[in-house]
Formats: structure tokens, C-alpha cells, sequence
């Protein structure tokens, strides 16, 4: 029968001092092994696939699939105008907490820019440089959520943060989830990476975002917009659950050479 694998995450990375180390040359030979025993395998981004490829010794078929969104795909959206002004940050708590401690002045910048007038922190945990204003709009701890609940919460919101790698985004279910939602999807590089950005991505950076949805420096309904519905199709085109089952159901019935 058909083996399909999706590598998710690869192998870690430490000093002798760390675990990571030490564990680093079975995580090795298991992606080896796994590689071997599929029929095709499929990972989120292109730099995971070229690193797979060096394991990939019977040339088995690698194809990348973004994530598709870890909260739904709503069907009936609304325009960002019938929308609150609000910011989602939604994520792991470690990189929430790498935004507030490290990038705050880009984030209040952002909500200046947009004209916030409310930021909700959603995750577990609360990071202890979580501040009481950002650009002057209040923040608000919502904590954990479920599914539902904060499907609709980003349903009612104009925008969405991640705390991410400008090189792997396509493996996080957070920015799909904005994507998902019709947001505008805005991405805070935590660090800067050595690997070049793709030339289409569906998010904007930091410095990206005055330029895309301003006119002559003051913020334009139309441009907003705009951008948050480009990234809304590249979603549907390239992330959704259908084109994901779509691609799999390519491999399905074809067994291992």
C-alpha cells in the first residue's frame, strides 16, 4: 500500500551541552528511514524540501504543501470596513514574548499605521512584557481560546501578527489562519535569516505595510482591502484544506517503486 510521510519538523540543532546535539543523529537517520519506506512525502516549505532532498537516496517524490489553517476556512466573510479595528496576536508564547520584549516599537508603529483602536493577545500564557497600551489602542489577555471562539474573534478583526521566520512561514497555522480569515496578514521576523524571501508571499513585513495600504501617508480603506484579499485568494489557491487533499489524493494510489 501507499506510505505518505509530511515532515512537519526537522532535525534540531544544539551545543554538546544541549540535547539537541546528541539527539540530532537519530532525528537524522529516522527522516533517512522514513524517506525510504514512503511512497512520496510532502513537507510545508522549500527549505525543508532541499534539506530533505539530501536524505533522499530513493529518490522518492517531495512536494510542498503550505499548512492549511489550524481554526477552519469560513465561508461568508466580511469586508475589513464591517470589522472592529482590531490586531490579533496569536501564537506560541515563546515567540509572543520575543514580540513584546524584542520588537514593541515595530508593533506600535503597525497600529498607529492602521489606526488599531483595540489588540487582543491570544495564547496560552501571558508574557510579563505584555504592555497595557500599543500605539495607544488598550491590550487585552484573552488566554487560551478554542476553535470556534476564536474563529469568530479573528472573523470580527482587520488584522493578524506573527512572531515567525520569513523562510518557513508556509509551516505555520497561525498565519494561515489569518490568511483563512480575511485579515491582513502582518509578519515580524524574529531574527534575520540567511535564506532569501520568496518573490510572492501573502503577508506584509513591517516595512512593507505603509507602503501597500496608505496613500500620500494617510491609510486607505481600499488599499487595506486590497491586500487582505490578495492574501485571502492565495490562501484558497495554494493552502486551503481542499487543495491540500487535493495534491495528497495525487499519491494515494500509486505504490512505492
Amino acid at each position: 500500500m501507499p506510505v505518505l510521510v509530511f515532515f512537519h519538523e526537522m532535525f534540531s540543532k544544539g551545543m554538546p551541552w544541549q540535547r539537541a546535539f546528541w539527539t540530532q543523529p537519530e532525528q537524522k537517520r529516522t527522516i533517512a528511514s522514513l524517506l525510504k519506506l514512503s511512497s512520496a512525502s510532502f513537507t510545508s516549505n522549500e527549505g525543508f524540501r532541499n534539506r530533505l532532498e539530501v536524505f533522499n537516496s530513493a529518490h522518492r517524490p517531495l512536494t510542498t504543501i503550505p499548512i492549511f489553517s489550524n481554526i477552519g476556512e469560513p465561508q461568508d466573510l466580511r469586508p475589513l470596513s464591517q470589522r472592529a479595528r482590531q490586531l490579533v496576536i496569536f501564537g506560541q508564547g515563546h515567540t509572543r514574548n520575543r514580540l513584546y520584549k524584542e520588537h514593541l516599537p515595530v508593533l506600535e508603529e503597525m497600529c498607529r499605521t492602521l489606526a488599531i483602536e483595540s489588540v487582543i493577545d491570544v495564547g496560552s500564557g501571558q508574557s510579563p512584557d505584555l504592555p497595557a497600551k500599543m500605539g495607544g489602542a488598550p491590550v487585552r489577555s484573552a488566554g487560551w481560546m478554542d476553535e470556534r471562539q476564536l474563529s469568530v474573534l479573528m472573523a470580527e478583526s482587520v488584522a493578524g501578527v506573527l512572531g515567525y521566520w520569513s523562510d518557513v512561514w508556509e509551516k505555520s497555522g497561525v498565519m494561515a489562519a489569518y490568511l483563512a480569515h480575511g485579515l491582513l496578514p502582518l509578519l515580524v521576523e524574529l531574527e534575520p535569516r540567511s535564506m532569501p524571501r520568496q518573490p510572492v508571499v501573502p503577508y506584509l513585513l513591517p516595512e512593507e505595510l505603509t507602503a501597500a495600504i496608505c496613500e500620500q501617508g494617510i491609510l486607505s480603506p481600499s488599499k487595506l482591502q486590497a491586500a487582505a484579499t490578495t492574501a485571502h485568494d492565495y490562501y484558497q489557491q495554494r493552502q486551503s484544506v481542499k487543495h491540500c487533499a487535493q495534491v495528497i489524493a495525487t499519491f494515494s494510489t500509486q505504490p512505492k517503486n
